[in-house]
């Protein structure tokens, strides 16, 4: 048994992966018939989003289709750290079924064309940062250079990290996170950044 989590709620794990498997076919049609004509279904966005949180109150998720043609179905705690058990004690017990891949946790990705949030087209390459050890935690003081509020700005610098470092490092891995306006030259891009942490962490390896 997963510390932390008695007989209902592994229940209710079971139950959110029994509703999956029996709407799975429908699942990856909805998926998959995804495209800029045709937007998300509520089975795909509501209705999963929906059984996910009776499984765990907090999770979120994001479905599409993988690189290698399966359809990948994304588990989140969305940055909250209470919620990680949560995330990995339903991965951990999802089935196997054919045609699909469950992952935990937001993974790295690196954005192809400039994400739009709050009205603004931003990349990594409008973010710069500087980094400071703490402890065995990296310290960020990250510039992104839009003209936004401080609270649009925060927000966008951490899904920015999000995509950079994975969910899991970010939350892990991240210590104080400081974010300015501005796009100071001689500091690095966000695209640097994650061949920086890895060595960082590496440091504490066992």
């Amino acid at each position: 048994m997963l510390f932390g989590f008695g007989r209902k709620q592994n229940d209710s794990i079971a139950d959110f992966w029994a509703w999956f498997v029996r709407n799975s076919a429908a699942i990856e049609r909805e998926t998959r018939g995804v495209s800029h004509d045709r937007g998300p279904s509520k089975l795909i966005t509501s209705d999963l989003g929906q059984a996910l949180e009776r499984a765990h109150s907090g999770l979120v998720h994001e479905i599409g289709v993988h690189p290698d043609g399966c359809i990948e179905l994304i588990i989140s705690a969305d940055g909250i750290k209470s919620a990680f058990a949560g995330v990995a004690a339903v991965v951990d017990a999802a089935p196997p079924l054919k045609g699909f891949r469950f992952t935990a946790y937001r993974p790295r990705s690196t954005p192809t064309t400039a994400l739009n949030m709050f009205g603004h087209d931003i990349g990594f390459e409008q973010v710069r940062y500087r980094s400071l050890q703490e402890g065995q935690r990296l310290g960020l003081d990250l510039f992104i250079d839009v003209e936004a509020e401080d609270k649009h700005r925060d927000m966008m610098a951490f899904i920015l990290l999000d995509m950079a470092l994975g969910e899991f490092d970010v939350e892990t891995g991240i210590g104080s996170v400081d974010v300015r306006a501005g796009a100071p030259a001689d500091l690095k891009l966000l695209s640097e950044l994650p061949a920086e942490f890895d060595a960082f962490l590496a440091q504490f390896a066992q």
